[in-house]
C-alpha cells in the first residue's frame, strides 16, 4: 500500500493530531486532514509549530520526521524516531564485531560486496533498457545505441574487476578504494551519457552543483532516515560503523547501510528523468546555496519518493551479459529492504547470549 510523504514548505503551519487524523493548518489556509496510518514519512523545510507530545506521537507510531534547515554547506538535516529497542544483545555483537580486526574487515567487505552487486545489476538494467526501449528520455541524444551499450559494458567491467578482489582485501582501506573505483565508474558512466542540459560532470555534494547532484542528495538523505529508523528498531548503534570508521557527530553505521540504498536511490532518480517529471527551470542555483529544486516542483518530488520508497527495487540478478530475461526485480518497502541487510549483517557476527 502506497503512504503519503507529508512535506511542509511554508512557515508558521500548524500541526495537530485529532484522534486518528493529522492536520497541517497553513497559515490563512484551510487545514489538510491526513490519516496518521496513511503516513510514511513527514519531511519539514520550514518554521513549522509542533508540540513534543506530536513528535512522541509519530515517533511512536513509526512516522520519521526530517528536518531540512539552512541551505548549501549550512544545511544539516535532522531526524527524530525512535530511541534504541531493548535489543541489547545484538547490540553487544555489533560492538563485539567492531573490536575483532576479522569480523570488522569481514563486515566491511560485506557490505561493498553487497554494494557493487546491486551497482551492476542497475547496469543490467539500463542495458536492457538501451536494447528494448526508445532511450531519448534520459541519455544524450547524440549517442548512437552500440556507444551506449558499450559505455555500460565499460562501467559494469570496472565493477566487476573490483568486486573480484574484494574477499582478497586484507585492510578495509583497500576495500575503501575499490568501492571507490566502482563508484567512480558509475558516475563516470552518468558523466558521459546523460543530455548536456543537466549539467552533471560527476558527484558532487555540499552544495550541489547541478540538478541531478540535487535529486542524488535529497534522496540519499530521505533514504538515510529511513536506515536510522530501522537501525533503532533493531537495537543497534547508529555511530558504529564498519566501512565508514565512528567519528563525532556522525553517524557511521546508518552511512554504512544506505551505501547498500544508492542503487535503489539512482534508480529513482532515472525514473525521474524517464518519465520527464522535471526540466532544467524547475531548479534554482546560487554560488552560495548550490542547485536546489524550487518549492512547486519539490511537490512532484514527494509525490514520486512517497511511490517509491514503498516499491524499492530488488534485484535478483546482476550478470551484465545475461540477455535473456529471466531474472525480476523485486519491489519490497524501503524499510523492509533494511532489515533484510541488517539480518545479514548480524549473521556475520558473533551471537552474544
Amino acid at each position: 500500500m502506497s503512504e503519503f510523504v507529508v512535506h511542509i514548505e511554508q512557515n508558521d503551519v500548524q500541526i495537530k493530531i485529532d484522534h486518528n487524523i493529522l492536520r497541517v493548518q497553513p497559515h490563512g489556509d484551510d487545514s489538510k486532514a491526513i490519516p496518521i496510518g496513511m503516513i510514511g514519512q513527514i519531511v519539514i523545510y520550514s518554521r513549522t509549530n509542533i508540540s513534543t507530545s506530536i513528535l512522541a506521537e509519530l515517533v511512536k507510531r513509526g512516522i520519521s520526521v526530517v528536518i531540512i534547515g539552512g541551505f548549501g554547506r549550512e544545511q544539516v538535516p535532522a531526524w527524530l524516531g525512535p530511541g534504541l529497542s531493548s535489543a541489547v544483545m545484538t547490540r553487544l555483537s555489533q560492538f563485539q564485531a567492531f573490536s575483532d580486526p576479522q569480523l570488522k574487515l569481514k563486515t566491511a567487505a560485506f557490505l561493498v560486496e553487497k554494494k557493487i552487486s546491486q551497482q551492476r545489476s542497475l547496469m543490467t538494467f539500463l542495458w536492457r533498457l538501451i536494447h528494448n526501449e526508445p532511450t531519448d528520455h534520459i541519455f544524450n541524444t547524440r549517442l548512437r545505441k552500440s556507444d551506449l551499450i558499450k559505455k555500460v559494458e565499460n562501467a559494469s567491467q570496472i565493477m566487476t574487476s573490483s568486486l573480484d578482489v574484494i574477499s582478497t582485501c586484507e585492510t578495509i582501506d583497500r576495500i575503501r578504494g575499490y568501492e571507490g573505483n566502482a563508484s567512480s565508474a558509475w558516475f563516470s558512466f552518468l558523466a558521459d551519457v546523460l543530455p548536456g542540459k543537466w549539467q552533471f560532470k560527476g558527484r558532487n555534494r555540499q552544495p550541489p552543483k547541478d540538478p541531478i547532484n540535487a535529486l542524488l542528495s535529497l534522496t540519499y538523505t530521505l533514504a538515510l532516515a529511513e536506515c536510522k529508523m530501522v537501525i533503532n528498531e533493531r537495537g543497534l548503534d547508529p555511530c558504529i560503523g564498519f566501512l565508514h570508521s565512528p567519528v563525532p557527530g556522525r553517524e557511521s553505521f546508518a552511512i554504512d547501510l544506505v551505501e547498500l540504498l544508492r542503487s535503489g536511490a539512482d534508480a529513482f532518480v532515472i525514473s525521474l528523468l524517464d518519465n520527464r517529471m522535471f526540466d532544467e527551470k524547475e531548479f534554482s542555483t546560487s554560488k552560495e546555496h548550490g542547485c536546489r529544486l524550487n518549492r512547486d516542483a519539490r511537490g512532484k518530488y514527494y509525490a514520486c519518493w512517497a511511490d517509491w520508497r514503498t516499491q524499492w527495487p530488488v534485484w535478483q540478478d546482476d550478470a551484465v551479459d545475461q540477455q535473456e530475461d529471466d531474472d525480476e526485480v523485486n519491489e519490497k518497502h524501503i524499510r523492509t529492504c533494511v532489515r533484510s541487510i541488517i539480518d545479514q549483517i548480524v549473521e556475520v557476527w558473533p551471537t552474544c547470549q
